[in-house]
């Protein structure tokens, strides 16, 4: 290999075209010739070349710079010695790094043969590393074997902190330097500079993968418990077999579900299981959306848990609930309806909805057709009548809350009854049916209207 070569120094120098009368010229020029060739090899081509053209142009008077390009190329055979000497000892290197690490801090377990294996092939990557920056002269040339990183994330798996890591890497640094110093009465003093200003670099850049590496595998080891959790949930809602002791919930009791979504949503749900102090189990789904289950019989029945929920008013989310069902099948169940809540508590002021007060509104919305047709059929004809009559609508929702009982709902809103009777006579015929034949449709429309679910500019059938 030419970089041997040049380390035991009988690189051979190139033909020259012809030879000038002055001899300091042409030793001159031989030099900067064989230094050329020689930091080609060892990636100091660009800097040495334009060295040697400059003395070329500027003919024998250069010896200072003929002097400079020699001590360069000294200091790059005694790199290159300096790393063959330490290649020839790698071995005994590698085992020295090896146990010197393993010494520091919290010993190393002796018996986890894997976490052994990796160590090993880090440190023989790292070495590499190490002597290929001492051999080029450039700090940013080495690359980082796969063996270094693949180390640091199974340390991060095992437990081992990033102070800990931080230590043994610069432990292994330490005695790299002190085995290079074994070789000093070999080195020249500019030599050990160099190889000095070399490695910190090296160091630098090892020390920051390690810190990348080691916080990014700590963070994905944290993701992991929540991505299992998750992955077991999906499969339960599937109606799939799963693990479900991992999730350390009773699925045979009977579960109360809720989906919130919003940037508050999982803070929301597990305050509300911190209130009502029962069992319940919390999965993040995705970013903005969390699902729950809560264990009725711990959590003081319905009624309590809507009290919790009224306490949780502008928490920054929309959260959906279900209705109480037992069992495995009963969490999907629960879980389904808190979902078609979910599209109510949406819209809705308050920002949660329960299921079994708004299934018929829950189910429109999840019907484009359905809307549609109660935006043209009852909703328009309803805004086009209170624009030239006002209040139809309110004298409408009393009427049918009150069973259809015109001096209840006159009662509810301070009117007198004919005010009523009146306005409803008014609704019928803009309809062109009785109240009674569209009871059902009516109070839907009107539900969305108070959600202003529909588009405002509806259009009566014509």
């Amino acid at each position: 290999m030419t970089a041997s070569r040049l380390a035991r120094g009988d690189l051979p120098a190139p033909p020259l075209a012809g030879r000038n009368s002055g001899s300091q010229a042409q030793e001159g020029r031989d030099g900067g010739h064989r230094l050329a060739i020689a930091c080609t090899v060892a990636g100091e081509s660009v800097a040495v070349s334009a060295s040697a053209r400059a003395e070329r142009q500027h003919g024998g008077g250069q010896r200072g710079s003929s002097e400079l390009l020699r001590a360069r190329c000294e200091l790059l055979r005694a790199r290159c010695e300096l790393a063959a000497r330490l290649r020839a000892r790698n071995p005994a290197l590698r085992e020295a790094i090896f146990e010197r690490m393993c010494a520091v801090g919290t010993p190393v377990d002796r018996g986890d043969a894997p976490y052994l294996a990796s160590l090993r092939g880090a440190v023989a990557a790292g070495l590499e590393a190490a002597l290929e920056g001492i051999e080029t002269g450039d700090p940013e040339r080495p690359r980082f074997a796969p063996e270094i990183v693949d180390h640091i994330r199974l340390a991060a798996r095992r437990g081992v902190d990033l102070e800990q890591s931080l230590r043994r890497c610069v432990a292994g640094e330490l005695l790299l330097g002190e085995l290079i110093m074994e070789e000093a009465p070999a080195i020249s003093a500019e030599t050990l500079r160099e190889i000095a200003r070399l490695q910190g670099p090296i160091v630098d850049r090892m020390m920051a993968l390690l810190v990348s590496e080691h916080r990014a595998e700590r963070e994905r080891l944290a993701a992991e418990p929540g991505r299992r959790r998750r992955q077991i949930v999906e499969a339960l809602l599937a109606g799939e077999s799963a693990d479900s002791e991992l999730l350390g919930y009773d699925l045979r009791a009977t579960h109360l579900a809720l989906v919130g979504v919003g940037a508050g949503a999982k803070a929301a749900l597990t305050a509300l299981r911190g209130r009502l102090r029962c069992a319940a189990l919390i999965v993040d789904q995705s970013a903005g959306c969390a699902w729950a289950w809560l264990s009725l019989a711990a959590a003081g029945g319905a009624g309590e848990v809507a009290a919790a929920l009224r306490g949780l008013a502008g928490a920054g989310a929309a959260i959906g609930v279900g209705e109480p069902c037992a069992g495995v099948e009963g969490f999907r169940e629960s879980h389904r309806q808190a979902q078609a809540a979910l599209r109510v508590a949406m819209v809705r002021e308050g920002g949660h909805a329960r299921f079994g007060e708004h299934c018929l509104t829950a189910a429109a919305l999840a019907d484009e057709l359905l809307c549609r047709h109660l935006a043209r059929t009852y909703i328009a004809p309803l805004r086009a009548l209170e624009r030239g009559e006002g209040e139809v609508c309110a004298a409408l929702r009393a009427y049918l809350d009150s069973g259809c009982n015109a001096a209840s709902a006159a009662s509810a809103l301070g009117v007198d009854r004919h005010t009523i009777q009146r306005r409803v006579r008014r609704v019928e015929e803009r309809l062109g049916k009785a109240l009674h034949a569209c009871l059902a449709e009516l109070k839907l429309a009107l539900a969305l209207t108070e959600l202003e679910a529909v588009p405002a500019n509806a259009q009566p059938p014509r």
